[in-house]
């Protein structure tokens, strides 16, 4: 199975202000910092790229996301994605796989009037559709591998005007699966920012053969920032009554 992605041309938006296409970030594993977005405190933020994730492009089918700029400079100005679609993006009723989004509108960023240079979340319409095989053939050879980032703390970054997430727990079958990979890594010294972390450990798993798939949850609640555990503190209160 495969993990949701977008295609190599895809532009992510920098810290800087810039965009790169995610392709290219994922090969270079350029070690640079996204514009995300923190739903607990509502404000974007710069974060760190922990992870680089290519994979193979086979048997996935691709949808392309046209949707409205809110940063329109005239009227019919619209933007595109192509994405896979199980990828998570954000809506007005919270994360939605891609293929389930009905009547939603999706979170798009815009800079507000007068504000020198603040950014918000603007709910935007948008139309869905699967890209035919005279399209995907088209794009073949930017489309034989998928890409996606992995992203510190709020785990969620921008493409193309657009909020999507990347955030998941990770499980293995058995644990020797896990330390046979994680060794791999190690030995490799396949490190992101000097560090060790879980997720390249898959990619190890996929060389050798197994089989990775993906399970949508429907939202994920952090505890990396004070602010944020207070807020996993509350919701557990609530569900407890």
């Amino acid at each position: 199975s495969i993990a949701t992605c977008f295609y190599y041309n895809t532009p992510v938006l920098l810290s800087n202000g810039k965009t790169e296409q995610i392709g290219r970030i994922v090969n270079q594993k350029k070690e640079l910092e996204v514009v995300s977005y923190n739903l607990n405190l509502k404000k974007f933020e710069n974060k760190k790229i922990l992870n680089w994730i290519k994979l193979p492009g086979d048997d996935v089918v691709w949808y392309r996301m046209s949707y409205a700029s809110a940063n329109k400079t005239c009227s019919g100005d619209r933007k595109s994605v192509i994405v896979t679609g199980d990828h998570k993006i954000l809506t007005n009723n919270g994360y939605k796989r891609v293929d389930e989004i009905k009547s939603e509108k999706i979170a798009t960023r815009f800079l507000i009037p007068n504000s020198f240079g603040k950014l918000d979340i603007f709910y935007d319409d948008l139309v869905i559709d699967k890209l035919s095989l005279q399209e995907i053939d088209k794009y073949k050879d930017r489309m034989s591998n998928v890409y996606c980032l992995e992203i510190e703390d709020n785990h969620n970054f921008i493409v193309n005007d657009m909020l999507v997430s990347n955030c998941g727990l990770y499980y293995f079958q058995h644990g020797r699966y896990f330390v046979d990979a994680a060794e791999q890594m190690i030995k490799a010294d396949d490190r992101t920012n000097g560090e060790f972390y879980t997720c390249p450990a898959f990619n190890y798993m996929i060389k050798d053969g197994k089989k990775v798939f993906n399970y949508p949850i429907s939202q994920m609640l952090g505890t990396g920032t004070p602010e944020d555990l207070q807020h996993f503190i509350s919701v557990q209160k609530q569900i407890k009554g």
